[in-house]
């Protein structure tokens, strides 16, 4: 399951993993808001962020070379693109928060290695949890934002892009 925010004017996305963790549910929920925000909007985003520090469990699931491949063109469609996905993320920062549970940050590892050993690798900082708010600010996020984050769930994802 997840949630997401848009802050600071549609630029800075912010994903919130919770429970369980199956598979593609990062390249998932993605596609999801992609396509219930559309593409022009989800261009806009110049940050983004993943918590996956509420995540009790996760799988291996998806992390081999074809299935970041089928994503990365899904992703490529879903956004307009005239230029090849891993050229477009070069431009977005991407940090990410590892679970908070020592078992379940072992596997988030030994996912980003196996993700990160394809062509599709894309570039991603991980951050503390508690830097989170510093990341934010850095990103241009107003104090006053952060306070008043409104999360949105998967549901209204998919409910906007039906």
């Amino acid at each position: 399951m997840y949630e997401y925010v848009m802050l600071k004017g549609d630029t800075v996305l912010m994903i919130r993993h919770k429970g369980c963790f199956e598979g593609a549910d990062t390249d998932n929920a993605y596609l999801e808001i992609a396509a219930s925000i559309g593409a022009e909007k989800m261009r806009r985003v110049t940050t983004v962020i993943h918590s996956y520090y509420d995540v009790d469990s996760m799988t291996l699931k998806d992390t081999d070379y074809a299935a970041k491949a089928i994503f990365f063109a899904k992703m490529a469609k879903a956004l307009n693109l005239t230029v090849p996905l891993i050229d477009y993320l070069t431009q977005i920062e991407i940090f990410e928060i590892e679970p908070s549970r020592a078992d379940i940050a072992l596997i988030y590892r030994d996912r980003m290695r196996r993700l990160n050993s394809s062509q599709h690798a894309y570039m991603h900082t991980v951050i503390l949890q508690d830097d989170l708010k510093t990341t934010l600010t850095q990103a241009g996020v107003t104090d006053n934002d952060i306070a008043d984050i409104c999360w949105r769930s998967a549901d209204d994802a998919e409910t906007q892009a039906e």
